[in-house]
């Protein structure tokens, strides 16, 4: 699935990303491969459901970091 990160919080390790469906996954760093997120970028990831909420899994930024 591909989204663009809407929120994430490098101190905290976080954020959100709005998925092609509409949904907001949750994800982790430990789930980012390659670049770090920022906000607005675009992603392709394994969507999935955690204990509370959709999330994100084996993320990719789909442009190359600026």
């Amino acid at each position: 699935m591909e989204g663009v990160v809407t929120q994430f919080d490098q101190a905290l390790r976080w954020g959100f990303i709005l998925g092609e469906d509409s949904v907001d996954y949750w994800v982790h760093t430990s789930d980012v491969q390659g670049p770090r997120l920022v906000e607005g970028c675009k992603v392709r990831f394994v969507a999935g459901v955690a204990r509370k909420r959709p999330r994100a899994y084996a993320v990719r930024r789909l442009e190359a970091d600026a």
